[in-house]
């Protein structure tokens, strides 16, 4: 590739803020009594009543959802939060994102309940997330509609969808 005389190609990464890579690893299902519906856009839309705890991962560790690949760093600080489009029952979805070392042991990261937002900084220890929704046993949740987010940071900001990454170029 011809690069002219004083000019420097310098790779750029662009991606958007939300680091929850879309589309999801689960889509739509049912699991222990509770239906988890992927709506196409990044919303779930839960459904149902849990007759044992129902996880719905969104990233899982067998991903290997390294920080190169979600784009935090050691020391960073990150947001997770989840966001209401419709329904009544936010506060029976946990959303949970935990990481797991080197050693292959999963660290609480930061889980969200009925607050929304939690944030936390990644360890130095960090190796691959874990990121999914929890309906505890015996809970109810009524056709409602979340849209999820990770962004760097110490605050939430408006959801935005997930924007795959893509080095371009800049001279």
């Amino acid at each position: 590739e011809y690069e002219p005389y004083h000019k420097y190609k310098i790779p750029i990464m662009v991606t958007g803020k939300n680091l929850i890579p879309y589309p999801y690893i689960f889509t739509t299902k049912t699991i222990n009594g509770v239906t988890f519906t992927d709506n196409g856009d990044g919303s779930i839309t839960v459904n149902g009543t849990a007759t044992a705890n129902a996880i719905f991962y969104l990233v899982g560790k067998q991903d290997n959802y390294t920080l190169d690949k979600c784009g935090l760093k050691i020391g960073d600080s990150y947001t997770i939060s989840k966001i209401l489009i419709s329904g009544d029952s936010i506060a029976n979805v946990y959303f949970i994102a935990n990481y797991y070392n080197t050693s292959d042991s999963m660290k609480a990261g930061a889980v969200v309940s009925s607050t929304n937002i939690a944030t936390s900084t990644i360890q130095s220890d960090f190796k691959s997330w874990g990121i999914y929704l929890l309906v505890l046993k015996d809970k109810t949740v009524n056709n409602t509609t979340i849209k999820f987010q990770i962004e760097k940071g110490t605050s939430a900001t408006d959801y935005e969808p997930y924007v795959e990454p893509i080095t371009q170029n800049i001279y």
